[in-house]
């Protein structure tokens, strides 16, 4: 979890940005840093950081990312590199930035839309939600809001929408079934 103690010790890595938008960093301290952050995914090679979570460590100041030539990589052409792909990428950043900022655990999930698979360590045990992100504005049929549903409880994982307003501003709303 991110912890007050998080902003004092400023860790600072490296890491190298692949053709396929993820990063690779190997620096066994850094590895060491995001793997007990619960950040990206151990591979032969280091940690294997998603573009979004990538994103989030550039911003923050965490990350010096270098393309395959070695040359530094700055957080906006990162961002447009992967709106290019990925027009939700700006709301998905303010939605995993908020989600991580509250201490939680989070993981992009494995659907289309702004979707992440979130943690929460309470004592001993783990709170788990699926939280969906939904900008304000736009149109949701009840048949998606069933499928969230669906899916949250077929998961074993507590439902959230996340309504993301035109300045950014997030509102949850918890969801659970009705006996």
């Amino acid at each position: 979890m991110e912890s007050k103690s998080d902003k004092a010790e400023k860790i600072v890595f490296e890491g190298t940005l692949k053709d396929d938008m993820n990063c690779v960093v190997t620096d066994p301290a850094a590895v060491a840093y995001l793997s007990e952050k619960r950040y990206g995914m151990m591979s032969e090679h280091g940690i294997l950081l998603e573009p979004l979570e990538a994103l989030y460590l550039l911003r923050r100041g965490n990350l010096i990312l270098k393309d395959a030539k070695g040359s530094t990589v700055e957080f906006k052409q990162l961002l447009i590199e992967i709106a290019r792909k990925d027009p939700d990428i700006w709301v998905k950043l303010e939605l995993y930035t908020d989600l991580r900022k509250r201490g939680f655990y989070v993981r992009t999930g494995f659907s289309k839309g702004i979707v992440f698979l979130v943690d929460q360590k309470k004592g001993e045990k783990y709170k788990k939600y699926l939280v969906y992100g939904f900008t304000e504005g736009k149109r949701v049929g009840f048949s998606e809001f069933e499928e969230v549903f669906r899916r949250a409880i077929e998961s074993g994982r507590e439902p959230l929408i996340a309504v993301i307003d035109k300045e950014s501003n997030i509102t949850y709303y918890s969801v659970s079934k009705m006996e």
